[in-house]
């Protein structure tokens, strides 16, 4: 008799996906392909032609998976992600395009597949099958982070997470790895505790020490650094800041104001499903 399994049944909501494409063929062979090997899986809520009605559609919509053609009627698909900025970090990007030559190009940009034209069914099909996995694997990884800042808060005050960043420092001074972007093989170890901020620049991390007026910068999205950055007291501020309360101080002006103050002085506001995790974690520290 087959073993039945235990395991929950995960539900996964329709990904929501935009094409930006300038030629209706394209754009309806691709929604033709969704239809076809995705229904219930990929919802397209929205299509571009260029680069002006592209950007506003994008952030109104917040896609998870976008399909970005390189050449456009008037400008790039590289244009488009140059001005939605740091905003790229929350979707996934699939490249269509009939030129190899833009692939390098691409992988600077944080763009995770590519589909050649003329576009191809079992070709459009394993690029889309992975970039469900990697959403579905994102949205996982935030629901456990939430999950742990959340008892993290709940169970260690202001200033036990400090004590807990000392201790790992104090103990075995716990360290990063670096892959420097643009320098083939350069890995560097950065002591956690030195790092004052992390912050998304451009489609990279710049990470900031103490006591060093540049950054180190690395391709991983600041994302990653978030994952491994949190069990050691780490905040995430926004879409492009991650800061060390070691170094950098919260002040909550209002209800809901939160503003984060860098070692070089700048002001920070928090940002959209930030906000809530750090009133609580600052409610700890009033309490305490």
């Amino acid at each position: 008799m087959p073993e039945v399994s235990t395991e929950p049944a995960v539900f996964h909501a329709p990904v929501r996906a935009v094409i930006v494409e300038d030629s209706k063929r394209i754009r309806e062979l691709i929604a033709l392909n969704v239809e076809r090997y995705f229904t219930g899986r990929i919802h397209i809520v929205g299509e571009g032609v260029d680069v002006k009605d592209s950007v506003p559609l994008i952030r109104n919509l917040r896609p998870q998976l976008l399909f970005l053609d390189i050449e456009l009627v008037n400008g790039t698909g590289f244009e488009v992600l140059d001005i939605l900025g740091d905003e790229r970090e929350e979707m996934y990007i699939v490249m269509i395009s009939t030129y190899e030559k833009y692939l390098k190009q691409a992988v600077s940009y944080g763009i995770v597949d590519f589909i050649s034209k003329p576009i191809l069914g079992t070709e459009f099909q394993q690029s889309l099958e992975r970039c469900i996995k990697k959403i579905h694997a994102r949205q996982a990884a935030d629901v456990r982070l939430l999950e742990n800042a959340r008892a993290r808060w709940e169970a260690n005050p202001y200033q036990d997470s400090r004590s807990l960043l000392a201790k790992a420092v104090q103990g075995h001074r716990a360290v990063i790895t670096i892959r420097h972007a643009g320098v083939k093989e350069k890995t560097e170890e950065i002591v956690i505790h030195d790092i004052t901020h992390c912050q998304a620049e451009g489609g990279y991390t710049h990470i900031y020490q103490e006591n060093k007026s540049s950054a180190v910068v690395d391709s991983k999205p600041l994302a990653r650094y978030e994952e491994k950055l949190t069990e050691y007291g780490f905040l995430r501020i926004s879409r492009s800041l991650l800061v060390n309360p070691e170094h950098c101080r919260l002040l909550q002006e209002g209800k809901d104001d939160i503003t984060a103050i860098l070692p070089n002085g700048t002001a920070h506001p928090a940002e959209g499903k930030h906000i809530e995790p750090l009133l609580a974690y600052l409610r700890r520290f009033k309490e305490k």
